[in-house]
């Protein structure tokens, strides 16, 4: 690392490209959750191809409510409707930089399962590189970094292909499913019958969220949002031994409360 970087992003710059150097790579890249800074990003990397990975909602929120069972980070309140507010904005920033002549790929999770080979054929054009067959395939896949990889919400990563997988919706509170449904109303009032492209179901309400409904899951969505910045400050100005001295705590806590009697009922299901 050079004595002398201007700023946090020509630093991510430098290191991503020294580790693409050292194992021999053409290009570099990174997954991120971070909604709100997809422009920013194309802002900062005027150079950089996105690629969006949408998937079937109630999929989605069932996913964290299925990990919510063994992993603490899935249990903060509010998560289902950050999750809600999030793929809106996601949505929102992948039409601004198609506006924006940006180059843009979207990836349905549904596509993906069904035809591995010919999504990745797609990606690999998108991006102008040649097409390995083992791309299509998990066999012989590198895991060692996945963090909780033995947990049940990561159950799916052991297999050898890539399969759909249907998550439990009876994990999902009755009042998630209709906000859900309340959302796809409204995105399909926006976008028509192609976004969203799959649905798990047909939405058994035919009205979208109220404005009201929308300011408030605004407000969870900016609270949790704020709060995570927070955490992110603390964590940096911590030291390290207090740091993972809490961290073991709040395990040890995670796993007491996975092994207590019950900690599967309904009364733990995925509510707004």
């Amino acid at each position: 690392m050079p004595t002398r970087i201007p700023d946090v992003w020509e630093a991510t710059r430098t290191v991503y490209e020294s580790v693409a150097r050292r194992k021999g790579a053409i290009i570099w890249g990174d997954k991120t959750h971070w909604c709100d800074g997809a422009l920013r990003l194309a802002e900062k990397f005027p150079d950089a191809c996105f690629i969006f990975l949408w998937r079937v909602l109630p999929d989605t929120v069932g996913a964290i409510a299925r990990g919510a069972l063994t992993e603490r980070f899935y249990r903060k309140r509010g998560l289902a409707t950050k999750t809600l507010v999030a793929r809106e904005k996601l949505k929102h920033a992948c039409d601004q930089l198609k506006a924006r002549g940006r180059k843009v790929h979207e990836v349905f999770y549904e596509d993906l399962a069904a035809d591995p080979s010919k999504a990745m054929q797609q990606i690999c054009h998108f991006l102008a590189l040649r097409f390995e067959p083992r791309m299509a395939s998990l066999v012989g896949a590198d895991r060692s970094l996945i963090a909780g990889g033995e947990r049940q919400h990561h159950a799916g990563l052991w297999g050898d292909r890539i399969a759909p997988q249907r998550e439990k919706e009876k994990l999902i509170a009755p009042a998630m499913k209709l906000k859900i449904d309340r959302y796809i109303c409204r995105w399909r009032g926006r976008y028509g019958d192609w976004w969203p492209k799959y649905c798990s179901h047909n939405p058994k309400v035919g009205s979208a969220p109220s404005r009201i409904e929308l300011w408030w899951d605004l407000i969870i969505y900016r609270s949790l949002t704020f709060w995570d910045q927070i955490l992110k400050v603390v964590y940096g100005a911590a030291p390290l031994a207090a740091i993972h001295s809490l961290r073991s705590w709040l395990d040890e806590r995670s796993r007491s409360w996975n092994q207590s009697p019950g900690c599967e009922t309904p009364a733990t299901r995925l509510s707004v």
